[in-house]
């Protein structure tokens, strides 16, 4: 399904706060309807922030099961602090396991923070089902297997849930990244690979005031 036009102007609940304002281009991402998007581009564009929100889209459902990866551990340490902010207000009552790295969402849905590096990372993921799969910063991937690999735990049995897979990435890093996402349509462009519908979306820093 074709994303819509960026809503520029939003109209703000009365006395309330807002937790988050997408900017127009992070609007395109959370609007895109194809299967796996990379968002991509200079560092501050607001990427990963974009990428951690996404991940809440169906965490009203009890059998929703989100995964954010990034290559070790260590650097997961402020995604995780930036979720602490603005997970328990966006769902009051959500707690986070720092022993199990996971979100646990008062519906029952979870958001699990995990890391890939070697081959047998994957292990990790063997056998689990996912809705929604999101590499940060993707070009630390040395190959593409990981990603593939992972593309096989997205499903799930809920009808009102939508599977998507999502990625970031700065520039430089792993040359299969550009060769996979970047070049084989103009950037903004659906294409489709092994049925599979993908976009590139184009990220600056004047694209995040």
């Amino acid at each position: 399904v074709p994303p819509t036009a960026p809503t520029k102007t939003i109209d703000k609940p009365v006395g309330q706060k807002i937790l988050y304002e997408p900017t127009d281009k992070q609007i395109l991402f959370h609007e895109a309807g194809e299967k796996i998007v990379l968002y991509g581009g200079a560092a501050g564009g607001g990427k990963s922030f974009s990428m951690l929100m996404d991940a809440l889209r169906y965490c009203m459902h009890s059998d929703y099961r989100a995964l954010i990866i990034r290559k070790s551990s260590p650097m997961l340490k402020e995604l995780i602090g930036v979720s602490r902010q603005f997970y328990p207000k966006a769902f009051p009552g959500a707690r986070y396991n720092k022993q199990e790295s996971v979100w646990y969402f008062p519906t029952g849905a979870t958001i699990e923070f995990g890391y890939l590096d070697k081959p047998e990372d994957l292990e990790r993921y063997q056998g689990l089902p996912y809705a929604y799969i999101g590499f940060d910063e993707i070009q630390h991937q040395r190959t593409p297997e990981g990603f593939q690999y992972l593309m096989s735990r997205l499903r799930s049995a809920n009808p009102a849930i939508t599977c998507y897979m999502r990625a970031s990435a700065n520039p430089g890093g792993a040359p299969w990244v550009k060769e996979f996402f970047i070049d084989p349509a103009e950037h903004g462009e659906t294409f489709w690979k092994d049925g599979l519908s993908y976009k590139f979306i184009p990220a600056r820093l004047e694209d995040n005031p």
